[in-house]
């Protein structure tokens, strides 16, 4: 791969890294404290959507169902309405900067709120996905995943 120069696109600068930065072993991991505190609780909310949907279809990948079955167990997860329920499980598990993060993301100025969830379910989900943004950013991917394991298991318990 080679570095290219910054370039406009769609009126958005891109800074040219190379993408081994973001994904590679020094990638997440590497943002410093510094760095994950510039970030909003919407802009770790907006990674933490990705790395919860990834974790849901990894566990779900598992059961080796088919692709619709798997959608649709898939939203059954990742709703705003599952995700609020969630998380309310999940707090008393919490450090006290899990639930710094969480309260960041949770007090965010979100624009609108989509249809079949209310506004308080957007924002406990927003909160959850701030938090998981945060912990894989940080690099604190086993601690992303125990909590999605102890979230799933309780779930797939009731």
């Amino acid at each position: 791969m080679t570095d290219r120069p910054v370039k406009e696109q769609d009126g958005a600068r891109l800074r040219g890294e190379r993408s081994e930065d973001f994904c590679g072993a020094k990638g997440p991991a590497s943002w410093g404290a510094e760095a994950l505190k510039s970030l909003g609780p919407l802009e770790l909310a907006y990674v933490g959507d990705a790395v919860f949907e990834l974790l849901v279809r990894t566990r779900l990948a598992r059961h080796g169902a088919r692709v619709g079955e798997l959608h649709r167990a898939a939203v059954a997860y990742v709703s705003a309405p599952a995700q609020a329920a969630a998380v309310e499980r999940l707090l008393p598990r919490l450090t006290e900067e899990e639930l710094r993060i969480y309260h960041r993301g949770r007090n965010a100025h979100v624009h609108g709120c989509p249809a079949g969830c209310t506004v308080s379910q957007y924002h406990a989900a927003t909160a959850l996905e701030a938090l998981f943004g945060h912990l894989w950013l940080s690099g604190e991917r086993e601690r992303a995943g125990a909590l999605f394991e102890a979230l799933a298991e309780e779930r797939d318990a009731t």
